[in-house]
């Protein structure tokens, strides 16, 4: 079986926040970190974001901080 993993995009993100909560554009590149098999057919791709350290919007799904939080949710 062959899997076809998407290459690195470098785009804008409009909704990179920083630490006092300012809304500013960055470069931003998404990229894929892990392969995960599901099930025999199926599996599932993580992808990361190189801002994801100092990015401070809980929206983003790539945000340390939003990470943080849904680890903290979930138990």
């Amino acid at each position: 079986m062959n899997i076809s993993i998407p290459p690195a995009h470098m785009g804008e993100c409009a909704d990179f926040m920083d630490e006092n909560g300012t809304v500013c554009p960055r470069t931003a590149i998404i990229t894929p970190l892990r392969v995960t098999m599901v099930s025999e057919s199926a599996y599932k791709i993580t992808f990361a974001c190189n801002l994801w350290k100092s990015c401070q919007n809980r929206e983003c799904s790539y945000c340390f901080v939003a990470v943080q939080d849904s680890e903290i949710n979930r138990y």
